[in-house]
């Protein structure tokens, strides 16, 4: 009966020279084949028959086992590849945004710094000539330094008076023109 079984399925499957690629059996196979059932399966065949034959004892359990798992999405929840898309572009802009506005904070940190600085500087350096012109001269070549300094002052002031002025009326006289023109 096992013979028969092994003729009529294994027999079928023998070709002379099988290639690699199909799913045939060459003559050396099927030797193989049937002198491994001949000396395990076939010799005990008895034996094996016996023992599947009888109920055997069994002991039966139940086990409880946590494993970690990654929690996918289901489908209806899940994005399409274009939404996938625009996800991550907002992703990415949300985040250059955040880069941007933190180096915007950085450049208005460092401009405050420096407009202080600079602040601090023209204080100090109004500070330091007002003593210069407060200060009496001790010598000759002091009291000369000290009128060019004084008359230096006021020809500055003056002339920044001056080109204010200046400044002023040619404002006055561009917002006049356009005034016309835009009247024209």
């Amino acid at each position: 009966a096992v013979q028969d079984v092994l003729r009529d399925q294994l027999l079928p499957l023998c070709r002379p020279s099988p290639r690699e690629d199909d799913h045939y059996l060459s003559v050396e196979d099927i030797a193989r084949t049937t002198k491994f059932f001949a000396s395990t399966f076939l010799q005990h065949y008895r034996l094996y028959s016996f023992a599947f034959g009888q109920s055997q004892r069994h002991t039966q359990l139940k086990a409880s086992l946590e494993l970690e798992t990654p929690l996918i999405q289901s489908f209806d929840e899940a994005m399409n590849e274009g939404e996938w898309q625009a996800y991550n572009d907002a992703e990415a802009a949300a985040i250059e945004a955040r880069e941007k506005a933190a180096r915007e904070e950085v450049r208005a940190r460092q401009e405050a710094e420096r407009a202080k600085r600079e602040q601090s500087e023209k204080e100090e350096a109004e500070r330091k000539r007002q003593e210069e012109l407060k200060k009496k001269p001790q010598t000759l070549e002091e009291a000369i330094d000290h009128v060019v300094l004084v008359r230096l002052e006021d020809e500055k002031t003056k002339l920044s008076k001056e080109y204010a002025d200046r400044e002023a009326a040619l404002l006055e006289k561009i917002k006049d023109l356009e005034d016309k023109k835009a009247g024209a």
